[in-house]
């Protein structure tokens, strides 16, 4: 999600991620290998030099309540109209 707000010569961009989409994980071992994962699986690469380890396990996602995503789509819509209201 994505608002900009122009006031004169001036204008700023507002943005949010939509909550619960996947994304994509990542960071560096302390090893220095680099370990990634999406959200929306249960599963962690960790490459190596002889290829890639993947630790993963079976699981069942959680829904969403209508009453959580609403919370979230409320909190975006109101953090954007603090810069415009339309």
């Amino acid at each position: 999600m994505n608002a900009r707000v122009e006031r004169g010569d001036r204008w700023m961009s507002v943005g949010a991620t939509v909550p619960f989409s996947p994304d994509w994980y990542w960071t560096v071992h302390p090893t220095g290998q680099f370990l990634s994962a999406l959200s929306t699986a249960y599963r962690i690469n960790l490459e190596q030099d002889g290829g890639v380890l993947r630790i993963e396990r079976n699981h069942t996602p959680v829904a969403v309540s209508d009453d959580e995503r609403n919370r979230h789509e409320q909190g975006i819509l109101n953090r954007m109209r603090r810069w415009d209201a339309g």
